[in-house]
């Protein structure tokens, strides 16, 4: 046999034995996403039941579990339409519950951020692990795979990481900062209310923030005059 019909042969078995492998894992995840996906919706269920007795709006049609496993296919769907769909129910009734029911307008919000996480999460994974391709050889039969990367898809992991960061409270950020332009146009009531509310700010701060809060008081009777 010829080295390249062996190297085929090697490359085709080794194939063979990560795509085996594959599948496994593949089964694995799917009956660890099921199990996670029951146990989802049992909580779901048990929100919406409570949510029965203090709400004042209840449409037979979108009782507590058709309402939970709404809000479970909103976190893999994405859309209210689409998980409305799979529910069997219209856009329109779950939308007026939403308009009636604050609590549960704010349970899609949820999910729907659930949605963009997953998103995000998958997002991360192809760019920190690549994505598989298949090789093949000129006669269709796999001989290997090559893991390819994408710099778009890295780029935007990064730039999501920054802004996650750049939502962080910072311990070392200074204190408020008073607009000087602002506190001109305040009148002599508006500086006075502006100053007690500096002073309660100083007093729930660390004594270095009720520092910068005390000097930006002196700043209010410099920049806007007496009160």
């Amino acid at each position: 046999m010829a080295n390249d019909e062996l190297a085929a042969v090697e490359g085709a078995s080794e194939w063979e034995r990560r795509e085996a492998e594959r599948a496994e894992r593949y089964a694995a995840e799917v009956a660890e996403r099921e199990r996670a996906r029951e146990k989802r919706l049992s909580a779901l269920v048990a929100v919406e039941l409570a949510r029965d007795t203090s709400a004042d709006y209840h449409p037979a049609k979108f009782a507590a579990p058709v309402r939970a496993d709404y809000l479970l296919a909103l976190e893999t769907e994405g859309t209210p339409a689409r998980a409305a769909r799979a529910v069997g129910v219209t856009q329109s009734l779950v939308a007026t519950y939403g308009g009636r029911v604050p609590e549960f307008a704010a349970a899609e919000r949820e999910a729907l951020a659930i949605y963009r996480d997953s998103l995000a999460a998958e997002v991360t994974r192809r760019a920190r692990d690549g994505i598989v391709q298949l090789r093949f050889n000129r006669n269709g039969e796999p001989i290997g795979e090559a893991v390819t990367y994408s710099d778009g898809l890295l780029s935007k992991a990064l730039d999501r990481a920054d802004r996650i960061i750049g939502d962080l409270p910072d311990p070392n950020a200074a204190g408020p900062r008073i607009d000087a332009a602002m506190v001109a146009r305040l009148s002599p009531e508006g500086r006075a209310a502006l100053r007690l509310v500096l002073a309660e700010l100083a007093g729930l701060m660390p004594e270095e923030g009720g520092a910068q809060l005390e000097g930006s008081e002196s700043a209010i009777d410099v920049q806007g005059g007496p009160a």
